[in-house]
């Protein structure tokens, strides 16, 4: 395994979900209207698990002898809660990726 490749794509993966983080925290305080509590709320719990999972990454970029990165990705505004939830359900997986294409993973047989 190549340690380099799996620590950057990590270190992608750490950047999207500090982004993520900012983003969700970002929708929850710009949230208006009947259904503020509501969508706040969520929007808030999907910032700390963005959170945990930049912390995770972190982790595990330290344990291979990497330093996890600070970079942060776009973040956007928006007053419109479709828009946020739309943008949202576009991030979901998102993270990931960079891991799943870059990683060599080791073939089964």
């Amino acid at each position: 395994m190549d340690t380099a490749k799996v620590i950057e794509a990590l270190n992608k993966a750490v950047a999207l979900e500090h982004a993520a983080s900012i983003q969700y925290k970002q929708h929850a305080l710009l949230v208006r209207g009947l259904w503020r509590k509501v969508f706040a709320d969520f929007f808030f719990s999907e910032s700390r698990s963005a959170q945990e999972h930049a912390y995770k990454f972190g982790h595990k970029i330290a344990a291979l002898g990497g330093v996890p990165t600070i970079e942060v990705g776009t973040v956007h505004q928006s007053l419109d809660v479709r828009r946020c939830y739309n943008r949202i359900s576009t991030w979901n997986g998102r993270p990931c990726r960079p891991i799943t294409r870059r990683i060599p993973w080791p073939r089964m047989t």
